[in-house]
């Protein structure tokens, strides 16, 4: 999807003509469309440029027995089927889900 320029952002404000308070962050611009294509599928495109979304339903294991390493496995599966999205099924996810060093390589 190109290069992600990242831009810095200083915001001061002022009352009375004093600073009461300031902030600063790095922010990128990122341009997201989509249009019906002619077999009636959606395209979706980033930044100008097409990409294909894959992805499938995602559920934690029923007998809720949590193991870090299963989460890296399963993820590792994710990625190697080619999928570049999951959707969540309404389930709460440990937090390793969200820290897990191969969904943060992965997303």
């Amino acid at each position: 999807m190109g290069k992600p320029n990242l831009y810095p952002l200083i915001m001061t404000f002022e009352v009375n003509g004093k600073v009461s308070d300031h902030s600063q962050t790095q922010f990128g611009i990122r341009e997201v469309t989509s249009e019906v294509n002619a077999t009636g599928g959606r395209a979706f495109h980033i930044n100008g440029k097409n990409i294909l979304i894959r992805g499938g339903g995602w559920t934690p294991d029923m007998m809720l027995r949590e193991s870090s390493q299963r989460l890296q496995d399963e993820l590792r599966y994710v990625r190697d089927m080619g999928l570049n999205t999951v959707r969540l099924e309404g389930k709460l996810e440990t937090r390793n889900f969200s820290i897990s060093r191969t969904a943060r390589e992965f997303w």
